[in-house]
């Protein structure tokens, strides 16, 4: 069989497959889940005490503070700067109010990359630490711009494992990182590569139905081809964190940021 007839078979699968939900169910704004009473949402006391009861309101509440957050990684955060001026640079600007949102989401999810809306979701109820939001926000980018350069469709099992491999190697496989969870060491990098294909395959498992077996076929189908590509950083980051200014300043000679500002003044 093809790759083309592969790709055409996995797409129709997850087209007819009453299953199969592309993780939307871990979003229940996006998902349709969220229950409301269209009679009294008709009169301002319904629409009143459905936003003090508690839950709505602490709902309300955590998107707000995730949103000061997000603003937070976009002015501050270096790696999330990279990544925004990466995709402006292929002509897919990112804007605050249109392209990123705070939602509440199921207990063990962070967030994730809507390809229909283009859209990237923070999980305000489990995401509520700073540096958790930036590194969420820097996966869910690395998506976006896969998505913005090659039109992804993550109905397609291959296009889902190699995007999940890029953001496990430039974001969650980091070499600090490796090494921390046991996955590497500091003279070899056959761990590190073995960190990213079990975070990939993780991911894939978390937003479809398919078996182990098929998440590391679908990753070892395109590892090759997907690992070695490092754009926009350029390089695995040894600590994104430690690393951000460095990877920011060598990101100007591609045009993805703005060159840094140089004081002539003695």
């Amino acid at each position: 069989m093809s790759s083309k007839d592969s790709d055409s078979q996995t797409k129709a699968q997850a087209d007819t497959d009453p299953n199969e939900t592309l993780g939307y169910d871990f979003f229940p704004a996006r998902a349709g889940h969220l229950e409301t009473d269209p009679e009294k949402e008709k009169h301002w006391y319904g629409k009143f005490w459905s936003f003090i009861r508690t839950e709505q309101n602490k709902d309300f509440v955590n998107a707000l503070k995730c949103q000061h957050r997000v603003i937070r990684c976009f002015e501050e955060n270096l790696m999330v700067r990279l990544l925004l001026g990466a995709l402006k640079s292929k002509g897919c600007e990112v804007k605050l109010s249109r392209h990123v949102s705070c939602e509440s989401c199921e207990s063990f999810t962070n967030g994730g990359y809507d390809s229909i809306n283009k859209q990237i979701v923070i999980c305000s109820n489990n995401t509520k630490k700073n540096n958790t939001v930036c590194n969420v926000l820097s996966h869910e980018l690395i998506h976006a711009f896969d998505d913005c350069r090659a039109k992804m469709d993550l109905s397609n099992i291959e296009h889902l494992a190699c995007t999940e491999i890029r953001a496990a190697n430039l974001m969650h496989c980091t070499k600090m990182t490796a090494i921390s969870e046991g996955f590497a060491n500091l003279w070899g990098k056959s761990q590190q590569q073995e960190c990213v294909r079990w975070k990939a395959r993780n991911s894939i498992l978390a937003v479809r139905n398919v078996s182990k077996e098929e998440a590391e076929d679908a990753v070892d189908r395109v590892f090759d081809r997907c690992y070695p590509d490092l754009e926009p950083v350029g390089r695995i980051p040894r600590n994104p964190y430690l690393d951000g200014r460095r990877l920011y300043v060598e990101a100007s000679l591609y045009g993805y940021t703005e060159p840094p500002v140089v004081n002539t003044q003695s």
